[in-house]
Formats: structure tokens, C-alpha cells, sequence
């Protein structure tokens, strides 16, 4: 069975000791480069462990020791999965494309019957495009590790922004030739990888 490592200090992934590239490191590479250009470094380290805080009491389902903001918005997460009778059926799943990219997945749903794909974000402004990239990476990786599985019916994301109301929104995929240019750009940027490892089959 295939070993997946993540190293938190690095925030680096290997395949089987191989050394992978993550979804998020391609995407800030490439397509997404300016996403987080001009905003202070403080800023954005704050916003992270707000996010990674959170994340940790829905993967847990406990909140203790949360702060006052965190606790809102963990109980917002509480509201919109009665709401819409999420049922999370895996969290923070960790998936990968042999050694091509790897990343781990926030949370597969049921909802009204349907498999939902959904990614958790706590930020201010919320990148549609972003996740939907980010997203049909994921799928590409699990559907490849497990092929018995189906497709997932709808892509979204459970947005708990600071001090406002949450929201469960549905996300648009991307299609495979789309994601393919950003894996090719992402090779012309690389040195470290054989040009062969930058294919990968349609689902």
C-alpha cells in the first residue's frame, strides 16, 4: 500500500519517498501565482492558524480550546451542516497521482443523497475559481487510487468567513485538459521531475 508522509514544519509531501509536489504547490506556481501578492506575511500566517485551528475542531469534531472567533466559527459549521443534513462520510483524506501531485482533501459528503466533494475555507473573500481547480485535482487523485469509486456528483465548499454567517456553496469543476496546461506549466517550471510524469489519463 502506497505510504503518503506529510511534513507540517515543510508543508512538503512524499510518495513512497519520492518527493511530491503538492496541489497547492502547482497551483501557486502556476495559475495562481499573484493570489496572495501584497498581503503581509503576519497577515496571512494569522489567517492560517485561524483556518488550521478550525479545521482540526470540524476534522475532530471538538472545539476545545478554540478562541472566541474560532468558536463562532465552528459553531457555524454546526448550523450549516443541520441546515443542509451534510453527513461527512471522511475527513481530511490524504490522495495522490503516483508521484504527479499529491494533497489532502477537507471532507466527502452526503447530501440529499448526493457524494459531495467539499473543501473547508475561513477566509475573507472566497476564490471560486481557486477551489474548483484545487478540487478537481483531488478527484483526479482519488478516482486514480480508487477506481471502483464513482465520480463525485457536486463540487463546494463549507465558507466559515470571521464573524459572518456560513455558507455552503457549490463549486464548478474543471476539466482535465485544463488541469493538464497547468501540470505542463508547472513542468517547464520544474527541474527536479522527468517529463513523463506529467501525464495523466481522463476519468
Amino acid at each position: 500500500m502506497t505510504k503518503i508522509l506529510f511534513n507540517e514544519e515543510s508543508h512538503t509531501y512524499h510518495v513512497d519517498g519520492v518527493l511530491t509536489p503538492s496541489v497547492t504547490t502547482i497551483l501557486a506556481a502556476t495559475k495562481f501565482k499573484d493570489k496572495y501578492k501584497g498581503i503581509p506575511k503576519g497577515v496571512l500566517a494569522n489567517a492560517a492558524t485561524f483556518g488550521t485551528n478550525v479545521h482540526r475542531a470540524i476534522e475532530f469534531d471538538d472545539p476545545e480550546g478554540l478562541g472566541l472567533r474560532e468558536m463562532l466559527a465552528y459553531e457555524q459549521w454546526l448550523k450549516v451542516q443541520k441546515k443542509h443534513g451534510i453527513v461527512p462520510v471522511a475527513k481530511e483524506q490524504k490522495v495522490h497521482y503516483g508521484t504527479l501531485f499529491v494533497g489532502t482533501f477537507d471532507m466527502i459528503a452526503i447530501i440529499e443523497g448526493e457524494k459531495w466533494l467539499l473543501d473547508i475555507k475561513t477566509t475573507a473573500q472566497l476564490d471560486k475559481e481557486y477551489i474548483g481547480y484545487q478540487e478537481s485535482f483531488y478527484e483526479t487523485a482519488y478516482l486514480d487510487m480508487y477506481p471502483d469509486e464513482d465520480e463525485f456528483d457536486r463540487f463546494g465548499v463549507i465558507w466559515l468567513p470571521k464573524g459572518k454567517i456560513g455558507k455552503l456553496i457549490e463549486i464548478e469543476p474543471v476539466d482535465n485538459e485544463e488541469l493538464q496546461k497547468i501540470l505542463d506549466e508547472y513542468r517547464e517550471l520544474s527541474d527536479e521531475v522527468e517529463e513523463s510524469q506529467f501525464e495523466f489519463s481522463a476519468n
